[in-house]
């Protein structure tokens, strides 16, 4: 798992947070070079929440917040949220944010994730080679010595 460190606590819906907890990259991955990430987070302390967001940066700008109401709680008593099918090659930011009462708190930092970080746990065509042993070099492109992570390679690992 990857922490991060404490979350900020200072947002618009007042003594939302306790500490950031972390992501996890999952090591099922579906095929087509997407997987999935467990956010996980300590719930507010406000009785008045009745949902949370977690709002994925991607490398490059692009943004999205995803509602994801009052998750499941594991035994530690941390949330976990499922973020589905972001795309291997990419890095990615994620916060979480409550909502209660028409408001939410500001986002606080969960953790990230990059491509040199998952992709010894990705194998996106099936084939028993790991992305990160296909793409040597971890820049997304084939080139020259790699082969491509899309594609299965007969006598290479195969299952």
């Amino acid at each position: 798992m990857f922490r991060a460190g404490r979350a900020g606590g200072r947002g618009r819906a007042r003594g939302v947070w306790g500490a950031a907890v972390g992501i996890a990259a999952q090591a099922a991955v579906a095929h087509g070079g997407v997987y999935d990430v467990q956010v996980r987070f300590r719930p507010s302390r406000d009785v008045g929440v009745t949902g949370y967001r977690v709002h994925v940066w991607e490398d490059g700008g692009v943004r999205a917040a995803i509602d994801v109401g009052i998750p499941p709680s594991e035994a530690d008593g941390t949330l976990v949220a499922t973020v589905s099918g972001l795309p291997v090659c990419g890095g990615y930011t994620f916060l979480v944010s409550a909502v209660a009462g028409g408001r939410e708190s500001a986002a606080a930092p969960v953790g990230s994730l990059r491509y040199e970080q998952v992709g010894m746990l990705m194998d996106s065509d099936g084939d028993g080679l790991p992305d990160a042993v296909e793409d040597a070099d971890r820049n997304c492109v084939v080139d020259p010595g790699e082969t491509d992570p899309n594609v299965p390679n007969p006598g290479r690992g195969c299952r």
